[in-house]
């Protein structure tokens, strides 16, 4: 395991080019941002949507125009009703967009949900969607919440990540998530995988991956944990596995939004990799 980075020459590197610098207005956030933003944005084809920590927006011409779409109130409460981390993403391969929504705490546990949306329907919405909570994923995590999401797509997977509290706000686990992007873009049922650590927290994912994730999460200041996934696999291989503390399961979710709700069952089980580097 090393103990230093690897020297690198930044002078071969191309140059990042900014290509338009488009500003929301308070009409188009409806004056709800802050200084703990944490935005998010996907763009395809002139479309673009864009979230922050307490509102939305969609543009349908470039960002020439942008109209506020309303995070509590455009889709139906759940749980606690809307609280504030949002996620949103664009796929391209499926013509898909989606939408991350964590909801409030209600009795010490919360949801996110899932939306998503086809191209076609976006300009007015059409978005359907899927509530998970922690106990969605393991029927003991009573009284556990959701917090601080990401998410990122693979080839053939969205796969998001969560923070899980208890009722007295303190860190238990990571969880990652991995869902077809197939199913998502037929409004199926959505069997997905999920694996969990107590070691690793606030996991950050691979933005334009390919057939494998990658995500990290830091071990101490100067040392930082990789794990990888890769798509078609319950059980990825290579890297070193020292710290991981749930072995991953297939839970089948029906669709929510519109249409019925439906009980999970236990799956299979799977599991990523990790190495461990140093700064």
């Amino acid at each position: 395991m090393p103990t230093s980075s690897p020297s690198y020459d930044w002078s071969t590197d191309s140059p990042i080019t900014l290509i338009d610098n488009l500003p929301l207005n308070d009409v188009a956030t409806d004056d709800s941002t802050s200084t703990v933003d944490e935005p998010s944005v996907g763009f395809v084809d002139g479309n673009a949507f864009v979230t922050g920590n307490w509102y939305a927006s969609r543009s349908t011409n470039g960002g020439a125009n942008w109209t506020h779409v309303d995070p509590f109130t455009t889709l139906p409460a759940a749980a606690g009703g809307f609280c504030c981390d949002q996620v949103t993403l664009h796929d391209h391969a499926r013509g898909v967009w989606i939408w991350i929504l964590q909801y409030s705490e209600q009795n010490g546990a919360n949801v996110f949900r899932l939306a998503a949306t086809r191209d076609a329907d976006f300009p007015s919405g059409g978005w359907y969607w899927w509530d998970i909570a922690p106990t969605t994923l393991d029927a003991a995590w009573t009284n556990q919440w959701f917090d601080y999401p990401d998410a990122a797509v693979t080839d053939d997977n969205l796969f998001v990540t969560f923070n899980i509290f208890d009722a007295n706000d303190d860190w238990q686990r990571a969880a990652v998530m991995r869902f077809p992007l197939d199913t998502i873009a037929n409004a199926g049922t959505l069997i997905f995988d999920w694996w969990a650590t107590t070691d690793n927290g606030s996991l950050r994912l691979t933005q334009g991956a390919g057939n494998t994730m990658y995500w990290a999460s830091h071990n101490s200041l100067a040392q930082l944990r990789l794990f990888s996934w890769v798509d078609g696999q319950g059980r990825s291989t290579g890297g070193t596995s020292t710290s991981d503390s749930g072995a991953a399961r297939s839970r089948p979710l029906r669709r929510t939004g519109s249409t019925g709700s439906g009980g999970p069952t236990r799956g299979s089980p799977a599991r990523p990799s990790e190495t461990a580097r140093s700064a």
